[in-house]
């Protein structure tokens, strides 16, 4: 959003209808945000799941066969 604003105020939408596609492209930032902080938030973590293989043998059924 911020990076938005700087360029509006660069000039960089100072052309005809440009003022218009600012404000939708803004008004769809600004939606987008709303949605993502409505969604559950949960912490940054990991999740270990076993699958039943040890390091050799999982190393074995990656080598190629000769």
């Amino acid at each position: 959003m911020a990076d938005m604003r700087d360029e509006r105020e660069q000039g960089l939408y100072d052309y005809p209808r440009g003022e218009d596609e600012y404000k939708a492209r803004v008004s769809s930032l600004v939606e987008r945000r709303k949605h993502l902080a409505s969604l559950p938030m949960r912490p940054a973590g990991i999740e270990w799941q076993g699958t039943g293989e040890t390091l050799a043998t999982s190393a074995v059924s990656c080598s190629p066969r000769l």
